[in-house]
């Protein structure tokens, strides 16, 4: 049996639902997993939502975290590069134009204060 993967707590995530047809800005910063629900900064508040991490997500994208909730949504956390940031990242304001994934991941950790 394998161990289920665990998130990072110092990075930023995209967040994709299931049933998204378009890339949509949903950020998870600084992730934690514990006693059912994964807690974590969304740019604008702390949210936990309840449920259970189910493995790796499928591929292309097997670098996420498949998480499944108390209701059967399922979500994927996708560790946040510069190549998927620019997929939303006109539906984010106020963020500068970031040349890397470490640039990128840096400003979300300051900007979360982790």
């Amino acid at each position: 049996m394998s161990t289920p993967p665990t998130f990072n707590p110092t990075m930023a995530y995209r967040v994709v639902l299931e049933t998204d047809t378009t890339p949509q800005a949903r950020l998870a910063i600084g992730p934690t997993y514990e006693d059912g629900s994964v807690e974590f900064f969304d740019t604008n508040r702390v949210r936990a939502v309840v449920g259970a991490v189910t493995g790796n997500a499928a591929p292309p994208n097997q670098d996420a975290i498949a998480f499944t909730q108390e209701d059967g949504t399922s979500l994927r956390f996708e560790p946040l590069t510069l190549e998927r940031f620019r997929e939303i990242a006109d539906k984010i304001e106020g963020t500068p134009d970031f040349q890397s994934t470490e640039e990128l991941q840096s400003f979300y950790r300051d900007f979360a204060g982790i």
